[in-house]
């Protein structure tokens, strides 16, 4: 009531069917399930007992037509392209065994996990391509995941910007990522955070920082961006505990 969920807004209808109730049932294994065109009525309701809670007397009444569909299960799963990866650690992110209930969701998740697996490679170019052939007769779905890898690349160059009072090599002591070492997606996520720690400076989001690829040389250059704290101010805190009061 005093959150407003209850106000009616098309645009978060739409984002709610189409990513939240959808994905609920692509988890499912209801690959063709579809969502029709919600019918939105005005009616007049029930406004409730209670005088200062009382709703609106005419409200929006939602009819929302679902077409589900069959459930589809995997029947097998196969793997292209890998080359500079364990073919086994990757059936691994998938974990597709012929008979599970085919999950949409996890099926993203485990493209993204492949994609950050090679990121600490340095492959910063691959593309995973997965391809689902269902058979609706069986209701069954052969997976294939296609990779391509790209270039592997090196760390040309780490940049700081806005540190004005704190020398560069303060925070380069900090980073596990060196110049002219393979790029690793896992170390400069580490490096980011062990700056954050530091407190000298305001919270390095992940829009503070930029990998800035040179494909012809199969080198990127890493900046980072950061605005310095204040050191001139006064923190004062305070709370009430159920045993000592108000401190």
């Amino acid at each position: 009531l005093f959150k407003g969920h209850d106000k009616y807004i098309k645009d978060k209808l739409e984002y709610d069917l189409h990513v939240n109730l959808l994905e609920s049932y692509r988890a499912e294994g209801y690959i063709y399930a579809k969502a029709g065109e919600p019918k939105v009525e005005i009616i007049e309701a029930s406004r409730g007992p209670l005088l200062f809670l009382r709703k609106t007397k005419q409200q929006y009444y939602i009819t929302i037509p679902i077409e589900e569909g069959q459930q589809y299960k995997y029947n097998s799963f196969t793997l292209e392209g890998v080359t500079t990866i364990d073919p086994a650690l990757v059936e691994k992110f998938y974990n597709v065994t012929a008979g599970d209930i085919v999950d949409y969701v996890s099926l993203k998740k485990s493209n993204d996990r492949l994609k950050k697996a090679y990121s600490k490679g340095g492959y910063l170019d691959v593309a995973v391509m997965p391809e689902l052939q269902p058979d609706p007769e069986s209701r069954l779905v052969d997976l294939t995941v296609r990779v391509e890898e790209g270039k592997q690349y090196i760390v040309h160059r780490i940049k700081f910007a806005g540190n004005t009072k704190s020398r560069d090599k303060v925070l380069r002591r900090e980073f596990f990522l060196e110049e002219q070492d393979r790029f690793n997606g896992d170390l400069l996520d580490i490096s980011i955070l062990r700056l954050n720690q530091l407190g000298f400076f305001e919270k390095i989001e992940e829009k503070d920082y930029e990998v800035i690829k040179r494909p012809n040389l199969s080198e990127v250059d890493v900046v980072v961006k950061v605005e310095e704290r204040s050191q001139q101010s006064i923190g004062l805190t305070g709370g009430i505990s159920g045993l000592y009061g108000s401190f």
